[in-house]
């Protein structure tokens, strides 16, 4: 089932999410996309419910600047969930994200790259390997990871990188 995406205009600057009025959460999608430039700085509880859009959502790269996350902003599934900021920020709930999601901080489009089947995060001189895609070769883990003629220590391993629910 291929779904389509979400994407929220640079000029927005408030998402309420779940409101017990309308029950309004973002779900049946395949995905989030923010447009450059955005604005966003308020993100509130349950907007997105990742269970309930059937395992299709892909990556979800969160605009930089967001000051407020809500509990539960993200929730359910297996979903990348990449911030620019290096750790959480000020402002955003301890639990913005299910745990089942893996959240990747300091963390771009221009830093996430594939290399054959496997995704990994690039930092300034190391890497990690984010997952394994659409593989049923043998993979021997490698101790350097080159791109785009630098390389890179590989130091760690995200949670699911192994997992077989991974596309």
């Amino acid at each position: 089932m291929n779904m389509p995406k979400l994407t929220v205009p640079a000029q927005t600057r408030i998402i309420l999410g779940h409101d017990p009025k309308t029950y309004y959460t973002v779900y049946n999608v395949g995905g989030v996309e923010f447009e450059e430039g955005s604005q966003l700085q308020y993100m509130g509880p349950d907007f997105f419910d990742w269970d309930k859009s059937y395992g299709q959502s892909d990556d979800i790269f969160l605009p930089k600047g967001i000051k407020y996350m809500a509990s539960n902003a993200w929730y359910g599934g297996h979903v990348n969930v990449f911030v620019p900021e290096e750790s959480k920020p000020e402002g955003w709930a301890d639990d913005w994200c299910s745990a089942s999601n893996e959240i990747i901080y300091g963390a771009t489009k221009d830093n996430v790259v594939t290399i054959g089947d496997a995704v990994y995060v690039l930092y300034d001189n190391e890497a990690m390997l984010l997952h394994l895609r659409n593989t049923t070769n043998t993979y021997s883990l490698p101790e350097t990871v080159a791109w785009d003629g630098k390389e890179y220590a590989l130091t760690k391993m995200g949670n699911w990188c192994i997992s077989s629910t991974w596309r």
